[in-house]
């Protein structure tokens, strides 16, 4: 686990020219590979290392080519700006597409473990990357909501503000919002993995409760791609529910008929 710590920070260091929020991204990546690799019970440490640096391949490149596609319009009279990441520009849903590819890739590949226990394996890591990410938008000031003047309330300076909003000051904290609600979700899902299971559940519970949260925070986004009067990001969480619905169903549902087959 050392070692591994020891290359991440490496690694950190190669890519520190990639700018503010690169920084935070490559901050959850490293923490995460620590994270898996002190919790793993499936691969030697050299087939870690091969799938995490795919993983971050493929989450990368799925992160920019889903807030491309969100953002098409601008990014079609701009087209030198879709390289620009340095910009911002990387997306949860877009990481998790891109990651999952590369994960049913590496099953079929090398059938060491089934697609849907590489899944339930990458859970958690996903949470604890996405928890310290969140924190980092403390001070990029990325993820904040509309003003507000709860107690609680987060200053963001003038030159962060969207232009509609700039008398105003305070606003809400979605960072810490989506925090705390990820936070449950990983002792939840801890608690779920000490108990016996079929494979792929763990995951479809990170994905069903996740897109829940995320649903209602992104509502408080001043940020947020429309499509017509809906936000994007809302309606993939709602597909997003309603797929791992119909899988825990199902998953669910012959566990239960096979312990009742005499």
């Amino acid at each position: 686990m050392l070692k591994k710590l020891v290359l991440d920070l490496e690694t950190q260091k190669e890519f520190a020219e990639v700018g503010g929020r690169g920084k935070n991204h490559l901050l959850k990546v490293s923490v995460c590979c620590v994270y898996d690799y002190s919790q793993d019970k499936y691969f030697t440490f050299e087939e870690h290392e091969l799938l995490i640096f795919f993983l971050i391949l493929g989450g990368f490149i799925g992160a920019r080519l889903y807030h491309v596609f969100s953002s098409f319009g601008y990014y079609l009279h701009q087209p030198g700006q879709i390289l620009a990441f340095r910009s911002g520009g990387l997306s949860i849903f877009g990481a998790l597409f891109g990651g999952l590819l590369v994960l049913f890739r590496y099953s079929r590949k090398y059938k060491a473990q089934s697609f849907p226990r590489l899944l339930d394996w990458l859970a958690p890591s996903l949470l604890v990357g996405q928890i310290i990410g969140r924190f980092g938008n403390l001070f990029n000031y990325e993820a904040f909501g509309y003003p507000t003047s709860l107690p609680w309330k987060m200053f963001v300076p003038l030159s962060f503000r969207p232009v509609e909003f700039m008398t105003a000051a305070f606003f809400h904290p979605l960072f810490l919002y989506e925090a705390l609600f990820n936070a449950a979700v990983l002792v939840f899902l801890w608690r779920v993995e000490q108990s016996p299971k079929r494979a792929g559940i763990l995951f479809l519970y990170y994905i069903f409760l996740y897109n829940i949260g995320r649903f209602f925070l992104e509502l408080l986004r001043t940020d947020s791609m429309f499509i017509g009067i809906f936000r994007l990001n809302s309606i993939t969480s709602l597909c997003l529910v309603a797929i791992s619905l119909m899988f825990l169903h199902a998953l669910v549902f012959s566990s239960r008929f096979n312990q009742r087959r005499p």
